[in-house]
């Protein structure tokens, strides 16, 4: 009896041994950021490109712009809401390209009516790009609006097919396709134009849904105009609101109150209106209806302000760029669970987490015209964080829009004082550990420093007259 009693003992060890190695749970290591070896690795990388980076010369800038459809046949899932079946087609849906060159510098700016950019499309898109075109990966930087009722059906990954449903091929290579399209088409239509940008406050439109209040929200709507010489005009602007104003239940293709923003600026202003979703993590649209004449009430009047301030702005022709992407390695993987073990204090196992998340570094992208500095997060960024790092950009007299889902997809990324929460955002999608919100805000902050540093220092070099439009307030 005692040796059977042993017996069960062991196998009942083995198996609580193998399950926490397996499964879980692990204790959440409490680092500070600035001691993990990734953040050593990417501020050596930061340095590196730093100095690689060329001095922005001030030159006539030149832009192009074009638009693709992406719209899906249905009955198709649409990704956002989880395996959500859309039957019908409320909106078309596009990809828009803007392609800028001042002097020998070019860059081209994506944005879609998606969820996100994976990966899988920068990828590809960066490589076609930089074969047919000659452009460096870096010069490329990747938006979606982030509506939630756009195609799915593009992610091979697991936690993608959670939110975009089955993986079809066709659908990845659609999207790529219509990317690279936009692109070549916008790069073809570069002629000599203007640049005027600016930004406004927008507080009727948007609350955080983490904190239930109206106040600690990213507030401030980004926007930047080009226009050629006769007259032609796109317009692209940022907004932190999630683009989720429709809901799960009307089941349609809709770009949500981003493709009401851009539809209302293509019909009366611009031939093409490109909408960035901005720091979106925690920000939700205020207001509880969900359905389409809510996303015409944010989208509307958010076109109508923008048409406004492009009225009395002013324009220049002449504008300094600069354009990188800093690769970035992550902190160790700390999955945890909303309502399991809720304290936060435990993770699920690191085999189990990599297998989920098989991500071990990512990149951000910069891209400054003249003071107007964007930086793409390749996350669910936190309203709240954007405020921060865009407070640091402001008191040196820049104007800073931080960007989504900029090609790459890491979760969601708070900051460390809300770690105590017991959250969708902080527990399920919040990956990578306690203080994964100040390890990003710092490297954040000095990768924008850069851009900023070498603006300014181009600035007091003696050149041929700039007349950079300061940013509206």
């Amino acid at each position: 009896m005692r040796r059977i009693l042993g017996v069960l003992m062991v196998v009942l060890a083995t198996i609580l041994l193998a399950w926490t190695i397996l499964v879980g749970p692990w204790p959440v290591e409490n680092v500070s950021p600035t001691s993990e070896p990734a953040y050593r690795s990417t501020l050596s990388r930061l340095a590196g490109r730093a100095a690689a980076l060329p001095e922005p010369v001030a030159a006539p800038l030149s832009a192009g712009w074009s638009r693709v459809p992406i719209t899906p046949a249905v009955p198709t899932n649409t990704a956002g809401y989880g395996k959500v079946t859309a039957r019908r087609v409320n909106d078309s849906v596009y990809v828009r390209a803007l392609a800028l060159r001042v002097d020998t510098s070019e860059a081209i700016l994506i944005g879609a009516d998606i969820l996100i950019v994976s990966r899988q499309m920068s990828d590809r898109v960066r490589s076609a790009l930089a074969y047919s075109l000659g452009i460096a990966g870096g010069h490329v930087y990747f938006t979606a609006t982030h509506t939630h009722s756009g195609p799915g059906n593009w992610s091979p990954d697991f936690l993608g097919k959670q939110f975009a449903g089955r993986y079809d091929p066709a659908r990845l290579d659609t999207i790529v396709a219509a990317m690279s399209r936009a692109a070549h088409e916008a790069h073809a239509a570069l002629a000599p134009a203007e640049m005027a940008y600016g930004s406004f406050s927008a507080p009727s439109y948007v609350r955080n849904r983490l904190l239930g209040t109206a106040t600690h929200v990213d507030s401030t709507f980004v926007w930047a105009a080009f226009r050629h010489r006769d007259g032609g005009m796109a317009v692209w602007g940022r907004f932190s609101a999630h683009a989720t104003t429709i809901g799960d239940r009307a089941a349609m293709i809709s770009g949500d109150y981003p493709g009401v923003w851009e539809r209302e600026l293509e019909a009366r202003t611009a031939e093409v209106a490109l909408f960035s979703a901005g720091a979106v993590g925690s920000m939700s649209p205020r207001g509880s209806r969900h359905d389409y004449e809510r996303a015409q009430a944010v989208g509307m009047p958010l076109a109508d302000s923008v048409r406004a301030h492009v009225a009395r702005a002013p324009w220049s022709s002449t504008v300094r760029l600069l354009a990188y992407r800093l690769p970035m390695d992550l902190p160790p993987n700390q999955m945890r669970l909303q309502r399991i073990l809720a304290s936060g204090k435990w993770r699920i196992s690191p085999l189990l987490a990599g297998r989920l998340v098989p991500i071990r570094s990512t990149a951000l992208s910069v891209l400054a015209l003249n003071r107007l500095v964007l930086a793409g997060m390749p996350c669910d960024l936190s309203g709240e964080l954007s405020r921060e790092i865009a407070a640091s950009a402001e008191a040196r007299g820049f104007l800073l829009a931080t960007t989504s889902f900029g090609g790459d997809y890491i979760g969601y990324v708070l900051p460390d004082r809300h770690d105590r929460i017991d959250n969708y955002e902080t527990r399920t999608m919040s990956w990578w550990g306690p203080h994964m919100g100040s390890f990003l805000a710092d490297v954040a902050r000095r990768s924008i420093a850069v851009a900023m540093d070498r603006i300014a220092a181009a600035e007091t070099t003696p050149a041929e007259p700039t007349s950079s439009p300061a940013a509206e307030r």
